[in-house]
């Protein structure tokens, strides 16, 4: 099926049903998103990569915007501003055992870690889904890509303590694009990035 998009309804012969509307409600934060990216549907071909081609192709919009302003806004929250500068600090695990004794079950350091890996797990799902324009964000979102890094080496043992195959799978996505996308467009930048924020500074770690 070819997929057509509201903003491009003069392009295809059938448009969103007259019911839908122009917002969802985001029950994480009660962000109101605009679904400018949703898709219609006619009946010429049935390629999921066509969709995701055109909904990574869009031009980003005032509601992009205005969304990632909103997200920025959720990430000055004391508790939530508290667990991401710890975990900028501390999260250099590189396996679970060294996840688990930094973060025991209960502890306020569990908390945090939680509390960042799921903020941006849920910001990477607007992302992969086509909500949140990926160019954009990743013009000013490289603390996403720095969760990534840091989790990534931990993720498969996770995801089998926790029988769940899909934990984080948006982040890792969207923290692979981000890879991609700067190697294409800076080659050479997510190698210093990494080599920055990637390992426990020296003196932390004498500590």
């Amino acid at each position: 099926m070819v997929l057509g998009y509201r903003g491009h309804a003069a392009q295809t012969a059938f448009l969103l049903s007259p019911h839908e509307r122009d917002w969802r409600r985001v029950s994480h934060a009660s962000i109101r998103v605009p679904l400018h990216f949703a898709p219609t549907y006619s009946l010429a071909c049935s390629d999921s990569a066509l969709w995701h081609h055109n909904v990574m192709e869009q031009q980003a919009t005032y509601d992009d915007a205005k969304l990632i302003l909103q997200l920025y806004e959720m990430r000055r929250e004391e508790r939530l501003r508290e667990a991401r500068k710890w975990f900028v600090a501390n999260f250099y695990c590189q396996t679970f055992e060294e996840m688990t004794t930094l973060c025991p079950p209960g502890s306020e350091t569990n908390a945090s870690s939680r509390m960042v890996t799921s903020y941006w797990e849920m910001v990477a799902s607007f992302i992969a889904s086509g909500v949140l324009n990926e160019k954009l964000f990743f013009q000013s979102g490289t603390e996403l890509l720095l969760t990534w890094i840091r989790v990534k080496p931990v993720l498969a043992a996770t995801r089998t303590a926790f029988a769940n195959p899909a934990y984080l799978a948006n982040l890792e996505t969207v923290g692979e694009r981000f890879i991609e996308h700067w190697n294409r467009t800076s080659p050479g930048a997510f190698e210093a990035f990494k080599a920055r924020i990637g390992t426990r500074p020296a003196q932390t770690a004498k500590a």
